[in-house]
């Protein structure tokens, strides 16, 4: 299957395939982490960490429209609806809030605040338009102008959008592990190699957090060494801090969400 993008901006969607220096202090980063975490039980909440990782997963391919659309999270509430959807009687299938009050805290670093609202975004759109009654079309008009409807409706934007219901789907039916996401975006060609690598490591990560602090932790020093890195494209890092921005977002609103 061909995709074709409608940007110029992230052509580098096929760099770099070699192993990345950050990729190691990353790697030891979990290490240490995964030793000193807080022991949880994590089964009761796995539903909610495999909604959020969809969320910000999917968010990381929404920078390939971003010649033309800063990413807004509406393709990441896709994936997030996909999860989260009410059953056939009415009901959603989510724990209760583990936390009540939860709140994690990060800012995209300033050079990339085109990506800081995406999570904002991503939760808006879940609320006023999935558990709301605003109809899709007046939303994204309203909100986005009548331009982007055109470029929600376009064969690339439902293709893509398409993908991460259908990779979200096989991710929870066959309750895969936390880098099952990035590899099928990466084979689906919508990301590259190298935020394939860090979202994957990054995905490790969240899956081991016990509490809002320690996925505030991990964002801080993921976004960091991101940021300081040489070998990430600039499309590299717009694709991660957009995924960033969606982990911190996302994670508030399920874990504060009620049933």
């Amino acid at each position: 299957m061909v995709f074709l993008f409608s940007c110029s901006e992230n052509n580098d969607v096929e760099t770099s395939n070699q192993s990345l220096e950050i990729e190691k202090a990353l790697s030891d980063y979990n290490d240490a982490f995964f030793n000193s975490s807080t022991p949880r039980p994590k089964l009761s909440v796995k539903k909610l960490q495999q909604i959020i990782s969809a969320d910000f997963e999917a968010a990381s391919f929404e920078s390939i429209y971003y010649s033309e659309y800063p990413p807004n999270g509406s393709t990441a509430a896709w994936a997030s609806y996909a999860v989260g959807r009410p059953n056939e009687n009415g009901d959603i299938d989510i724990p209760p809030p583990m936390h009540g009050d939860f709140n994690v805290i990060y800012e995209v670093p300033e050079e990339f605040v085109e990506t800081s609202d995406i999570g904002q975004q991503h939760n808006d759109f879940l609320s006023n338009v999935f558990f709301g009654d605003t109809a899709m079309e007046d939303y994204l008009v309203d909100t986005y102008g009548e331009e982007f409807l055109v470029h929600y409706n376009s064969d690339a934007y439902q293709n893509n959008k398409n993908i991460a219901i259908e990779v979200t789907n096989a991710y929870i039916e066959g309750d895969y592990g936390p880098s099952y996401l990035s590899t099928a975006y990466r084979e689906h060609g919508l990301i590259s190699e190298n935020v394939r690598v860090v979202l994957s490591l990054f995905s490790e990560a969240f899956f081991e957090t016990s509490s809002d602090s320690e996925i505030t932790a991990i964002l801080e020093y993921y976004s960091q060494t991101v940021y300081e890195s040489n070998e990430l494209t600039h499309s590299d890092k717009v694709a991660l801090f957009s995924a960033f921005s969606v982990a911190r977002s996302s994670s508030n609103y399920w874990n504060n969400f009620e049933n």
